[in-house]
């Protein structure tokens, strides 16, 4: 996996001089940080960032539709409730972010990092994933249906009663997460690698009953 690619040299910004500045002269932000932002407005579409850190900011109920996210790095930012779908993420880790409810629908994400974060009723429905790890996050009953996940990783996650309909898991270890109550057809789990008793607890998608 490819690591945020961040410049030593950051200059601060503020988020309205950066949608501000986006919109009167079409500049993106590039090697800036944010720091302790509060920003819970509709961005410009087509809003990309490049080689900037979050750190502490408040985004909730953001909106940002198509916006761009090139070697981005959020570090204990409250993102619950944003609405960014169809977003763009390469190269970007989030580390202690609250992402509680928020709308990443179709999102494109490749070397993304999801660490420490709270994802649950998150929507992630009909994502792309290449290269994406998601490490001790929660993702109690959040959407995965439709995605299409390449070199995905989950380590000690909790996936209790989310949605994964028509989503392939072949390949992907679920040994270290918690998958009780998940929700999806059967056909999905084709591939998927389990210890014996995620084994013994998924078998009621075949019809099975473990005595």
């Amino acid at each position: 996996m490819d690591l945020p690619k961040i410049p030593k040299q950051l200059q601060p910004m503020t988020m309205d001089e950066a949608v501000d500045e986006f919109t009167a002269q079409g500049e993106s932000p590039k090697a800036r940080i944010f720091e302790g932002e509060t920003w819970c407005e509709e961005g410009p579409s087509f809003l990309e960032w490049d080689g900037c850190c979050f750190t502490g900011c408040r985004l909730a109920g953001s909106r940002v539709r198509q916006g761009r996210f090139f070697d981005v790095v959020f570090e204990n930012c409250d993102l619950s409730n944003v609405d960014w779908r169809e977003v763009d993420l390469l190269r970007v880790r989030f580390q202690n972010c609250k992402m509680v409810g928020g709308n990443l629908a179709e999102l494109t994400a490749h070397h993304v990092e999801f660490i420490q974060c709270n994802l649950q009723y998150a929507n992630l429905n009909d994502g792309a994933f290449q290269e994406v790890l998601f490490a001790e996050s929660n993702l109690k009953q959040t959407g995965f249906c439709s995605c299409r996940l390449k070199k995905v990783r989950l380590t000690d996650c909790s996936l209790t009663e989310s949605e994964l309909l028509g989503t392939s898991l072949e390949g992907i270890d679920l040994r270290s997460c918690d998958i009780q109550g998940i929700r999806l057809a059967g056909p999905e789990l084709k591939g998927a690698i389990v210890d014996m008793f995620q084994a013994a607890d998924l078998a009621r998608f075949l019809g099975l009953t473990v005595l």
